[in-house]
Order: C-alpha cells, then structure tokens, then sequence
C-alpha cells in the first residue's frame, strides 16, 4: 500500500511538472468541435447519452473494481485511450491509466454540455463531448481544471467504443507543439506510466 501511494504521488508530480514546463515551452492552441456528417439519435442503435453517462463513471468511479465492469461492458478487447499526454493501445494500460484516477484524486467531477454525433469515413460512430474535469489531489488538496471535448470512436455495428480520446480546449491534442513530434512520443511514454502504475499495484 506504502509503495502504491509513492508511485502514485510520483506519477502525479510528473504529470503536473509536465503540464507546467510544456505550457511555459509551448504556447496553447485552442481547439473545437471536429467536422464530418452530422446524424441523430433516431439513426443509431444505442443510446447516446446512457452511452455518455457510463464512459464518465469510469472517471469519477472511486476505486478500479468500479471501473473495470464499465470498461469490459462497453469497449472493445482492446481499445485506445489518448488524452494530450499520453496514449495507450491496450485493456491493460487502459485500465491501469484509470485506475490511477482514484489513487491519485480524492474525487473527480465531470459536467458535460453539449454533444454533437458524426459518421466518420468508415461509417463508425464519432460522438464529441464538450465538458469540464475538476480533479482534487489527495497530495496536494487543489483542483486541476481542463475544459476538455471528450471524442468517443464507437463500431456502428456493435456499439462498442473503439477509442476514447480527450482533447483539452486550452492545449489541443498533444500537451506541447513542436513539429508534431510529440505525437510519436507519448505512446511509448504511455506504456512507461502504465506499466509502472501496474507494477505499484495500479490496474
């Protein structure tokens, strides 16, 4: 338990050392709702909102046995989770990247407002979220708030989620922007958070 709070509180500084030195290096890039074939409601097989209401409990959820149920319900074997720090192609990251949450913050709040749903290239489902994240450090007792377009990749067909990526309005896809290269950086640096957040215990 000593070892899991000491990985966690490690993982957090970094995460907050990152989000400072990136900003003071690389200047914000606001973002929007994406473009594409606008559809409704009526025209899908699975209720958008329940849809929405269940990917956010995985957020605010306090403890992984929460999660994992959702995440096994709703995503496919093996899915992508991105947010402008990291990226994960596995259940297993996956699942420790939000195991995390609860370990790190005392509670998250998630309010979401608008949505808009497309029909992508391939004929899958894109549904974008505009939504604010409150996170409470249990080290620290501040908040952390990101205005964020949560963007869920959803199989037609089966209704499974396929990929959940949050983009944060005040940086954009990638936490910093030079050249694009950190786009190619943050899986590897994906896999180096997860898996030593499932070595401390986290997953």
């Amino acid at each position: 338990m000593k070892q899991t709070g000491i990985i966690a509180t490690l993982v957090s500084t970094i995460n907050t050392l990152m989000i400072r030195i990136l900003n003071f290096l690389s200047p914000p890039r606001r973002i929007s709702f994406g473009t594409g074939r606008v559809i409704d409601q009526k025209d899908l097989k699975f209720n958008i909102n329940d849809l929405i209401d269940q990917v956010y409990k995985i957020y605010t959820a306090k403890s992984s046995k929460e999660q994992h149920p959702i995440v096994d319900k709703l995503f496919v074997q093996e899915p992508t989770f991105e947010d402008p720090m990291f990226r994960v192609v596995t259940i297993k990251d996956f699942k420790a990247q939000f195991a995390s949450l609860p370990v790190i913050f005392e509670r998250v709040n998630i309010s979401p407002a608008k949505h808009i749903v497309f029909v992508d290239k391939d004929d899958n489902i894109r549904v974008e979220v505009e939504n604010k994240q409150v996170y409470y450090s249990r080290l620290t007792k501040n908040s952390v708030e990101l205005n964020a377009i949560t963007s869920l990749h959803i199989d037609r067909s089966s209704g499974k989620i396929i990929k959940l990526q949050d983009v944060w309005k005040e940086r954009g896809k990638d936490i910093i922007h030079l050249f694009g290269i950190y786009t190619y950086i943050k899986q590897p640096l994906g896999k180096f958070v997860s898996v030593l957040l499932r070595l401390s215990g986290i997953q």
